[in-house]
């Protein structure tokens, strides 16, 4: 089980919208292959298992910029996905 904490900023609302780990950089634009992403939080995580967070819904796009297809990573690289739920 993870704590991740929001720092600065807000959760992606759209594609093309990413949370860093740490500092942040808000406002900032950061290349993923060949995908732009703008910083729009910063987070924090007790595991240190993510550098960064998309919506599930930029993923595939991710990977095929990659050069992995929709399901996986480009060369050299691993796919990982996480689920992370919010319980009230």
């Amino acid at each position: 089980m993870d704590d991740l904490q929001l720092t600065q900023g807000h959760w992606p609302d759209s594609d093309s919208q990413v949370v860093t780990e740490g500092d942040g950089g808000l406002g900032s634009t950061i290349t993923v292959a060949s995908q732009k992403l703008t910083v729009v939080g910063a987070a924090i995580s007790i595991t240190s298992t993510s550098d960064a967070w998309v919506l599930p819904s930029e993923i595939p796009a991710l990977a095929t910029a990659a050069g992995g297809g929709a399901g996986g990573a480009g060369p050299g690289g691993s796919a990982q996905a996480q689920m992370l739920y919010q319980f009230s």
